[in-house]
């Protein structure tokens, strides 16, 4: 899984969000935005129970809108014609 764009918009516009991040990861604000990067090696971390109750809580989004599949590779080839 993977956050949404729209997770990450709402995450990078609300500096709260970011600081109750940074609190509990115990990281710097500038690590917290690197990891919005879904192909950062530490995106993981946002992808927890704990950052999804905080980013729900900051956003008001629910799961469903801060989730979302990553596809697979089947899925992100193009189909021949």
């Amino acid at each position: 899984m993977n956050l949404s764009e729209r997770a990450i918009s709402a995450i990078r516009h609300n500096i709260k969000c970011i600081a109750a991040l940074m609190v509990e990861f115990n990281r710097g604000q500038w690590t917290i935005q690197d990891w919005l990067d879904p192909d950062h090696k530490f995106h993981c971390q946002l992808v927890q129970m704990t950052s999804l109750r905080i980013i729900s809580e900051y956003t008001g989004l629910s799961k469903d809108e801060i989730l979302e599949e990553i596809p697979s590779d089947a899925e992100r080839l193009p189909t021949a014609v």
